[in-house]
């Protein structure tokens, strides 16, 4: 050991023999604590070829666990030739039957079974064929936080037609609860005159036992293709599972819908709404390079106070990714009122965009 006192520091021009201690006692404390910081990736994961990594397990999706190391950065790897997972952090881990399990990963000398050690449960015993997703949870206190941002522009000289449209997704994944906020803006610009649509909506979803889950959301559209100035609606709905395995979901649901609507040069259009939710979510993932997804959100809404009216919400994205985070998206939007408020209203508005997307 070498002993390195203030007569061994480099002198620093300019500085006093107190200012110089001083900076070294900084520069001494923040690599202690960077120390630490270095030692955080403990987790241990054991390859199928005999190869050990260690790392910190993030999340196990569409059947790539995902893992931060200190020499290779993030890496996703390929869940059938992972053979065991130890980490003491703590996991929200959901198997094929829908059943969730809390907890940290214990040490086992089985191959390809995952042991999940909660505080008030009796440790679970999980053969890695039946998990589908393994995600951390209470990370610090804002919870697991995913986000995608996409800007799209296009230009056909033709037509002298001109559109840009921005779409925001943001998730937070807690112990219970997925939250999820959307925006998505889109403006068309024929040169003479120019539509504008815009969504926001807030949804919150609680994932059940055996294949249910319920979600209520808010949101706030206005459609100047339609005519429709604002909309206010509330939903809350149940949603069943039907299918749900590593590269493919299908949701479907039904419920209950309030709505506020008011038209541009229609007086007195504002009124209260009651509807019924119909829903359908699919999505599909391919993983192999070039990594592909596929989502598609379809909801009718068939009024209760207007009877035989009936509105529509289709929205459809194709991504590829190019590069890691980086995705190239062709989406489709299509919105349906089989009784639009106005003479001169449309009874639909179809939109299609590409766009270049980003990823966290």
């Amino acid at each position: 050991m070498v002993a390195c006192g203030d007569d061994h520091m480099p002198k620093l021009e300019g500085m006093t023999p107190g200012t110089s201690g001083r900076l070294t006692a900084g520069l001494l404390l923040l690599a202690a604590l960077a120390a630490p910081a270095a030692a955080e990736k403990t987790d241990l994961i054991l390859v199928t070829n005999g190869n050990q990594i260690l790392g910190e397990v993030k999340s196990l999706e569409r059947g790539k666990l995902q893992v931060s190391t200190d020499f290779m950065g993030t890496v996703r790897m390929d869940w059938q030739q992972i053979a065991r997972i130890e980490s003491k952090l703590w996991f929200e881990v959901e198997v094929r039957s829908g059943a969730l399990h809390f907890g940290h990963l214990a040490e086992t000398d089985e191959d390809r079974v995952l042991i999940v050690e909660g505080e008030d449960e009796q440790a679970a015993r999980l053969p890695f064929d039946e998990i589908l997703f393994i995600h951390q949870t209470e990370i610090g206190r804002v919870g697991k936080i995913d986000a995608s941002i996409s800007l799209g522009f296009s230009f056909n000289q033709a037509s002298d037609v001109t559109q840009l449209s921005f779409d925001g997704e943001f998730s937070r994944r807690t112990r219970r609860f997925v939250s999820d906020i959307g925006l998505l803006a889109i403006v068309n610009d024929t040169g003479d005159e120019s539509f504008s649509r815009e969504d926001l909506t807030y949804t919150i979803t609680r994932h059940l036992p055996r294949r249910w889950a319920w979600d209520a959301s808010a949101t706030g559209q206005t459609n100047e293709e339609l005519g429709l100035e604002s909309r206010w609606l509330v939903r809350g709905s149940a949603l069943y599972r039907a299918v749900r395995t590593n590269i493919r979901e299908l949701y479907l649901g039904a419920g209950l819908a309030a709505s506020r609507e008011e038209y541009t040069g229609v007086l007195d259009s504002g009124e209260t709404n009651l509807e019924g939710t119909l829903g359908l979510r699919y999505f599909a993932f391919h993983f192999d390079d070039p990594e592909l997804e596929v989502n598609i959100d379809l909801t009718l809404y068939p009024s209760l106070t207007s009877w035989g009216r009936l509105r529509m919400e289709l929205r459809a994205d194709l991504r590829r990714e190019l590069v890691d985070d980086l995705f190239w998206g062709f989406s489709v939007y299509e919105s349906y009122d089989s009784d639009p408020v106005g003479e001169d209203a449309r009874n639909n508005d179809l939109t299609l965009t590409a766009s270049l997307g980003w990823k966290y």
